[in-house]
């Protein structure tokens, strides 16, 4: 199946920044459980760090997957393109 390419243009507004931020600590709670979920039902979980995918598997092991590029600072009212790749 080949790639198909999709372009989507993002704004970045501060005040939605600010009434979200009150759920922050709520969604990193949700995100926390979902990868110690999937650890112990022995699945293997994906995580970036250090400027790489890793691999974290159940038993704690890691293992490199591939390099990535270093995340991007937005300035809030930013437009940016996004290039998805399907």
């Amino acid at each position: 199946m080949a790639h198909q390419s999709i372009t989507n243009s993002v704004t970045i507004d501060e005040q939605d920044d600010l009434d979200h931020a009150e759920m922050i600590p709520l969604m990193m709670k949700a995100i926390q459980e979902a990868y110690d979920n999937a650890l112990a039902s022995g699945y293997s979980v994906l995580v970036a760090k250090n400027g790489a995918i890793e691999r974290v598997h159940p038993d704690g092991t890691r293992e490199f997957v591939k390099a990535i590029k270093p995340p991007v600072k937005v300035v809030p009212g930013t437009k940016v393109r996004i290039k998805w790749i399907v």
